[in-house]
């Protein structure tokens, strides 16, 4: 978990050069959905062997959010060539609560 939110600040705050034409319109927010998908994922893995009962989706999903936002307001105030962006934030929450709904579907089975 703590690789993968590294990767996700790194991406998140390192200039990058265009990579060509997108395959479609806003691929970038598919990638943001992914990314904090797969983070909320490990958050509840870990959260669930330390919290008890069901809070530790509630806790991996308040992380994830609040990771996302902070990277996108890192964005705006470090100037690195990144652009803050409110539907990069709604990516991010979509990703973190399909990430939940995720491991609470499999945890299940």
């Amino acid at each position: 978990m703590i690789l993968w939110s590294s990767l996700i600040a790194v991406f998140s705050l390192v200039p990058m050069e265009s990579s060509g034409p997108e395959l479609f319109p806003h691929e970038d927010k598919l990638v943001h959905l992914l990314c904090y998908a797969i983070l909320t994922l490990l958050m509840c893995r870990v959260a669930d062997s330390i919290v008890s009962g069901s809070k530790y989706i509630l806790l991996a999903l308040m992380f994830s959010i609040s990771y996302g936002i902070i990277m996108e307001c890192l964005q705006a105030s470090l100037n690195t060539g990144r652009h803050f962006d409110y539907f990069d934030i709604i990516a991010n929450i979509i990703g973190s609560l399909t990430g939940s709904l995720m491991y609470y579907l499999l945890r299940k089975k």
